[in-house]
């Protein structure tokens, strides 16, 4: 095993243990009243704005350390590796065991499951990652407070709409528009292995589903404003 990543491996694994133990105090002590679901939304609420904050510390602070794509990794694009890859281990389990979410949001943990593992074992590709998991989970605490919202009834307050309308808009940007630009980076790039570059096209598919979905969703907005006109 290549010794960059078996040297993290206790890290994940802590981990780990880390994220199932932050849902099972939820579920048995904190938060006993709501469903499963419920509280292992509010985990991923607590990654997404972590690790997007942690990416963007780095972004302003450590300027020097986003050199490209196909570089090998620096100790905070490994970090952020390490952090994601532990909740998607996580969560991908627990997703499996209650069989609650549609094939769109298993391809996408699978994806980033294999993409990021990929990043570790070669040590190489931290960067692209890290701009992948950022534009992917910057609106995750937006679409669980929608989830939150719609769950007490309360989807039809200004603040919900708010939240719904914000939500919709950097999902669009940040999964359509940056995210095919970092597709488009990808690609060109020569440095980039081979394995890496799948999984930012697979990726990229997947995020493109995801804007589809969202897309459904507007449309099914404005034919009932339609109606009720």
């Amino acid at each position: 095993m290549n010794g960059i990543a078996a040297e993290y491996l206790g890290l994940i694994f802590l981990l780990v243990i880390g994220w199932s133990a932050i849902y099972t105090l939820l579920v048995r002590v904190f938060n006993k009243t709501c469903s499963a679901e419920w509280n292992s939304r509010i985990v991923a609420f607590i990654h997404a704005f972590l690790v997007a904050r942690y990416i963007e510390f780095g972004m302003y602070h450590e300027r020097s350390e986003l050199l490209g794509v196909g570089l090998p990794n620096t100790v905070r694009q490994t970090y952020v590796c390490c952090f994601c890859l532990s909740y998607f281990i996580f969560e991908t389990s627990w997703c499996l065991y209650m069989q609650t979410e549609g094939l769109v949001m298993l391809a996408h943990h699978m994806v980033s499951l294999f993409t990021i593992s990929t990043c570790l074992f070669l040590n190489s590709s931290g960067y692209e990652a890290s701009l992948m998991i950022w534009a992917a989970e910057f609106t995750n605490p937006l679409l669980q407070m929608r989830w939150f919202l719609r769950t007490k009834e309360l989807h039809k307050t200004l603040f919900a709409k708010l939240n719904e309308m914000v939500f919709v808009i950097l999902f669009i940007f940040m999964r359509l528009f940056y995210g095919s630009h970092l597709f488009y980076r990808c690609m060109l790039s020569e440095d980039i292995k081979p394995v890496p570059r799948a999984g930012s096209f697979v990726f990229h598919v997947v995020n493109l589903a995801f804007v589809y979905q969202v897309g459904t969703l507007v449309r099914r907005r404005f034919q009932e404003k339609k109606k009720k006109m």
